[in-house]
């Protein structure tokens, strides 16, 4: 009968031709199912418990990020129900999260930590999650919103190196719902996923509405297929570039003239392999800095060293050459005085003096020329250690965190301009002012600093929020 049912039902049809096509799971493979109560993991578990028929041992996995308080135990005890019913262990791991900026990423990449960790306890070879076609619609359009290449528009990948499957990803949202309903099987609902802050949201809930109304009835369809044909490129073109990386490295080193006679696109590729190679990992590591590492190899010049997140890149006889930690020579002080017109490391910092009220804003800071008391003035890059007290926190916050919270790019904070006097942190522009030199009372004299970014080497891809200035 179970297979009668599997191979009529058109949902199990769908998800039986991606597991086979795409090779997600063996004869006798072991899941654990990531199952958050949501209707496309109950979906998945019921499924892949119908096509297993006995064949699979199946596991369940329920992350509690206790977010959403009561909700949130609720959910829980949904998923310990449900697996019961099916006869399945189930296996709850709590990962609780401060709110923050970011909190949709940390919670994934939490998620993502502890069902692993549970797989390897539990030996379980893969982890199964719950991914669906319009999950893929809508991760391709965020990262091309975000200026992503290739490798971006690639998408959700159908299956991970570090044992992550999708088996929903080529069937949509409203398969699922019909689905359930023709199991007759309950769920939950996430009211965090009608939240208008997430940006995700916006795009489920507007953007991707709007260009079916508006361009293409089948977008969701169109942005899939051009995410499958993007990894498959994307693939090509990186065995193409490891093939190029290995012939040209020497030593450790990457051969500038060899680098520099290969297709844009190609060198591009091999400088970013040849880096994740000497470096170990990709972390923090943009599009501008493989681009800087070219530009080194085809028009820098002997000695010049680039510095990068972790570490810096020189050039030496011919050759490209990686080490760890950054040169000191990135660190920076300027002495700012009022009437000063500042050129530093891309940034223009601008200073003056007056007795007329002046609106405050997030490049723009306002000070008590008074309450300063003559204390000279610098502008220095990021220290280790730096603590601002942000206005209207009622406390002091690390400046690691203020750059963490606004989503700033490792690569950008090295030559983010810090405001002080008399030591004291005064401005981080367009992230934070201090409660220091307010203007105050009958005050009339006020120094004014403005500050802007004059030149486009790190793109500015952060969302700080301007709530208090």
């Amino acid at each position: 009968m179970a297979d009668d049912v599997a191979r009529h039902d058109p949902f199990l049809i769908a998800i039986g031709h991606t597991i086979a096509r795409r090779r997600l799971l063996r004869g006798r493979d072991s899941i654990l199912v990531a199952v958050s109560g949501g209707p496309d993991s109950v979906a998945l578990l019921a499924a892949l418990s119908e096509l297993g028929h006995g064949r699979w041992r199946i596991g369940v996995g329920h992350v509690n990020h206790r977010l959403r308080g009561r909700d949130s135990q609720r959910d829980q005890v949904f998923v310990e129900r449900l697996a019961a019913r099916l006869g399945y262990v189930v296996h709850v791991a709590e990962g609780p999260l401060a709110s923050s900026s970011n909190l949709e990423e940390r919670a994934r990449e939490r998620r993502y930590t502890l069902l692993s960790d549970i797989a390897r306890r539990s030996r379980f070879r893969v982890v199964a999650t719950a991914h669906t076609r319009d999950d893929q619609a809508e991760t391709v359009l965020h990262r091309l919103l975000r200026g992503s290449g290739l490798g971006g528009a690639g998408g959700i990948q159908p299956e991970r190196a570090d044992g992550i499957v999708r088996p929903l990803l080529e069937v949509s949202r409203r398969d699922v719902l019909e689905f359930l309903a023709r199991r007759g099987l309950r769920y939950r609902n996430d009211r965090s996923n009608r939240a208008e802050r997430f940006t995700r949201n916006r795009i489920r809930r507007s953007l991707l509405p709007l260009l079916e109304r508006e361009f293409n009835p089948a977008v969701r369809a169109a942005l899939a297929r051009f995410a499958d044909l993007s990894r498959d490129d994307d693939a090509l073109l990186d065995a193409l570039a490891a093939k190029r990386a290995r012939r040209l490295t020497r030593g450790g080193g990457l051969d500038c003239r060899g680098l520099a006679r290969l297709p844009e696109a190609l060198r591009r590729r091999v400088a970013r392999q040849w880096l994740a190679a000497r470096r170990g990992d990709l972390r923090a590591i943009g599009l501008e800095h493989i681009e800087r590492i070219c530009e080194l190899a085809v028009r820098g010049e002997e000695g010049k060293r680039l510095a990068l997140p972790g570490g810096s890149v020189r050039r030496e006889r011919g050759s490209l050459e990686w080490s760890r930690g950054v040169p000191r020579s990135r660190r920076y002080r300027r002495a700012l005085a009022a009437g000063d017109d500042l050129r530093i490391r891309g940034w223009r910092l601008r200073s003056r003096m007056t007795r007329q009220a002046a609106t405050p804003g997030p490049w723009r800071a306002v000070f008590d020329a008074r309450a300063l008391d003559g204390a000279k003035m610098t502008v220095r890059s990021p220290r280790p250690g730096d603590r601002i007290r942000p206005l209207g926190l009622g406390g002091s916050k690390k400046l690691q965190d203020v750059f963490v919270d606004a989503k700033v790019p490792k690569a950008a904070r090295t030559d983010w301009p810090v405001v002080e006097a008399a030591g004291t942190v005064l401005w981080v522009p367009g992230l934070a002012r201090s409660e220091s030199a307010l203007i105050a009372g009958r005050s009339r004299a006020r120094l004014i600093i403005e500050a802007e970014r004059v030149a486009a080497e790190i793109p500015m891809c952060y969302g700080p929020s301007w709530r208090t200035f």
